[in-house]
């Protein structure tokens, strides 16, 4: 049953794919790291509007990441993301392993999301 939901969802949603350097991150000494090389996203096409909620910077820390669970996991059809150690995060059609994998997220990793769901899916032309 999943299994048909899945695909469903990335037939019928119209969406686009976000190739090539993910989010990055800044030591101390200046040095910049990628955090997601080669990344992979299948995005909504539609306009997020909990976005704007996000955006504003108004959310206690508990209710932003609740929000961005559930934002995250409507926008995104399909990604390539991993944790720290290498391992893939699942994907959205695991509504618990997504909404934990959003959880452990670096924050940089929210932003990077955020803002590319917003700006990229506005920027797109239908098609």
């Amino acid at each position: 049953m999943t299994e048909k939901h899945d695909e469903d969802r990335r037939k019928y949603v119209p969406s686009f794919t976000l190739e090539g350097d993910g989010p990055t991150i800044t030591d101390d000494d200046g040095t910049e790291h990628e955090l997601q090389p080669d990344s992979r996203l299948v995005l909504r096409r539609d306009y997020p509007w909990e976005l704007i909620a996000l955006d504003s910077g108004t959310m206690a820390p508990a209710e932003y990441v609740a929000t961005a669970c559930r934002l995250f996991r409507r926008q995104v059809i399909e990604w390539n993301w991993t944790d720290a150690r290498g391992d893939p995060y699942p994907q959205p059609d695991d509504e618990a392993g997504f909404s934990a994998a959003v959880r452990d997220l670096l924050p940089e990793e929210r932003q990077w999301l955020t803002a590319n769901c917003w700006e990229k899916t506005t920027d797109v032309p239908n098609g």
